[in-house]
């Protein structure tokens, strides 16, 4: 019975299949929770969508909190001005994929199945595990409420926190690609309240060090990797 934590996944099915059944192993004791922006960018969001809610059909414990590409895409689907930045920001990625899924006769927002939509728009903007809060961006401790301000916690970068600040909480969060390298040097740090997450599985080949899906197991910190899978 163990938590896992993965960073950003952006369409990339392959890399969190192999990253949750083969190098993991997880079990339907288990609990796994994705940092957000499951969409765009890379090859498959709507088949990753979907594997999601499958794993959830077989009794797997699988979560997430929202990315802002996430919220992207739901906001494209409701404005043109939104569609239009949704595209120029990997949003073409996954049309593709959802035309792949669909079928070449699939229509962009209707033709999306409502149960993925239902699944985005319930995606909570953190989360809360034990002495674990989990974010996908950034965290404003200066705002009035914090965990209310969605805009840093959808869009913000994570920086360093008043000691003050929520002071026996660990900060998980994804959003900026990390190279892997540095993720493994932070987690095995004996004090460490910032724990990036994301290891840019999407850009693999065009940044140094990135190109890696990541997750930290919880009751250990133990962390686990894949370099990116997709063909």
């Amino acid at each position: 019975m163990a938590t896992y934590v993965v960073g950003d996944t952006h369409g990339c099915l392959q890399s969190l299949r192999f990253l949750l059944e083969h190098r993991i192993g997880i079990s339907r004791s288990d609990t796994v929770i994705l940092l957000g922006d499951l969409v765009d960018r890379g090859p498959r969001s709507a088949q990753l969508i979907d594997y999601i809610l499958l794993l959830q059909d077989q009794g797997f414990n699988i979560l997430s909190v929202r990315g802002n590409h996430d919220q992207m895409l739901l906001d494209a689907a409701n404005s043109r001005a939104h569609y239009t930045q949704w595209l120029q920001n990997g949003g073409i990625s996954t049309l593709r994929s959802y035309e792949d899924f669909m079928g070449e006769s699939f229509l962009f927002p209707e033709g999306i199945p409502s149960i993925h939509t239902s699944f985005l728009n319930q995606l909570p903007y953190h989360l809360a595990i034990d002495r674990f809060m989990l974010v996908h961006g950034g965290i404003n401790p200066y705002h009035d409420n914090p965990l209310n301000d969605t805009e840093s916690l959808l869009w913000g970068r994570m920086g360093e926190l008043p000691n003050d600040f929520m002071p026996n909480t660990i900060f998980l969060y994804g959003h900026i690609p990390t190279p892997l390298a540095s993720i493994q040097e932070i987690v095995n740090k004996s004090e460490h309240r910032l724990i990036p997450l994301d290891g840019g599985c999407v850009y693999a080949g065009l940044h140094p060090g990135v190109g890696y899906l990541v997750a930290l197991e919880l009751e250990t910190m133990k962390l686990y990797w894949v370099d990116r899978q997709e063909d």
